[in-house]
């Protein structure tokens, strides 16, 4: 419906801006805390020699099993997001 009714596209598109929002604030929280490198899929393809594979695959893997949202700290706990 979003594709011809106005008054639905426009409540989707604030619900998908909120979305964006709060994800934006939670990655650039894990960032400043250090449990996410802002370069990490960038450095690996610009500069690695292949011993980076290991941390790349985990890395892409946690996303995928955790979600943006839940990943573990390094202790292996999860704290939910605030």
């Amino acid at each position: 419906m979003a594709a011809y009714d106005p008054a639905v596209r426009a409540f989707w598109a604030a619900q998908l801006e909120r979305f964006y929002t709060a994800t934006e604030k939670r990655l650039r929280q894990d960032q400043k805390k250090g449990r996410l490198d802002p370069r990490l899929v960038t450095q690996h393809v610009a500069e690695d020699d292949g011993s980076g594979v290991v941390a790349i695959a985990r890395e892409l893997a946690d996303l995928q099993w955790y979600g943006a949202f839940r990943r573990p700290n390094r202790d292996g706990s999860i704290k939910e997001p605030s």
